[in-house]
């Protein structure tokens, strides 16, 4: 099935459906910064070999691994299929042969999934805008939900910290490492100070610096005002249990992120407490991130404009002088 994939794009999209399930194909194109007509023509050649299987999401199809999908990829590290669905934390039919997505556990949900991956579709739109009309250099460079989570032992146990999801934001030479929480508004307020208090558990058991992992900062995205306040309390009064620094934690409310995006200072440190940008760099781009002109390709751009309004001329020329001919 392997050498069966037409092309190395499809490989690529392949990947990204294992990365990402449920992602549309819009969305995939958008992640994979390529064309959208080649994602569709991948998607289609993958569907025709048994690799990918679609699910209605609104109006569109979401994507994701068919049985013979899981096991290629599987067998492409070296694992059995179960194992490799486990380390990716799939939710999958226990038992079943072959082994396949448990789809009302990946779909019951997908409310919650479909906001992170539309937090990370719309920070890829603000990087390519900056890169497009802007010419800053701007990328996000990687986007995860499996491998972001984080083992340690504190207090003589082990402790698993499990943000929904972790991303690496380049601007320039500058590289934004974070967790994104997102927040709905159902967990109660016991709940959500377990929440924190895991993140400063991981913080005070000095685990990350053994990994050699810089501290990342946390970005939360929650339904409203009040809700707002409720989660900032929380992250307060962890920092008061534990008597630490307040955990580096943005808030943004859901309507003005999705109104203005990821980019715009519609985000609030919980020590600050006033509409700012997220990254530095949004707000003051480096040096580094303004992209030099390629002048070659200015040159080639050039020419091409000269030939098109040179042949345009001749073409009115010739039409001229068979008018005058006629005439």
């Amino acid at each position: 099935a392997h050498l069966d994939i037409p092309t190395s794009a499809a490989r690529r999209v392949l990947h990204a459906v294992a990365s990402w399930p449920l992602l549309t194909a819009d969305e995939l194109a958008l992640m994979l910064n390529a064309h959208t007509r080649t994602v569709y023509d991948s998607l289609h050649s993958l569907r025709e070999l048994g690799l990918v299987e679609t699910y209605p999401v609104g109006n569109s199809q979401g994507h994701y691994l068919s049985p013979m999908g899981i096991r290629l990829l599987a067998a492409a590290y070296g694992l059995p299929p179960a194992r490799y669905a486990r380390l990716r934390y799939w939710p999958v039919v226990k038992g079943s042969r072959p082994l396949r997505f448990n789809l009302p556990v990946l779909v019951s949900s997908l409310e919650h999934t479909r906001e992170v991956r539309a937090f990370f579709v719309s920070l890829a739109r603000h990087a390519e805008h900056c890169r497009r009309d802007l010419s800053l250099a701007h990328e996000l460079v990687t986007w995860d939900e499996a491998e972001c989570r984080r083992y340690y032992k504190f207090r003589g146990r082990r402790w698993a910290l499990s943000p929904d999801s972790s991303g690496r934001y380049r601007i320039g030479d500058q590289y934004y490492e974070f967790y994104l929480e997102i927040d709905r508004g159902t967990a109660s307020r016991p709940r959500l100070a377990r929440k924190f208090n895991n993140y400063y558990a991981y913080l005070t058991s000095g685990e990350f610096r053994r990994d050699g992992v810089r501290l990342r900062q946390v970005l939360i995205v929650v339904p409203d005002e009040g809700r707002a306040r409720v989660v900032r309390m929380a992250i307060i009064n962890g920092a008061r249990l534990y008597n630490c620094d307040v955990l580096p934690a943005w808030i943004a409310v859901k309507d003005a992120l999705d109104s203005r995006g990821p980019g715009a200072p519609v985000w609030r440190q919980v020590t600050r407490w006033r509409f700012e940008h997220c990254f530095d760099g949004f707000r003051s781009p480096p040096e580094s991130a303004r992209m030099m002109l390629n002048l070659a390709e200015v040159r080639r751009e050039a020419r091409r404009e000269f030939s098109r309004t040179v042949g345009k001329q001749n073409s009115i020329a010739r039409a001229r002088g068979r008018q005058a001919k006629g005439a």
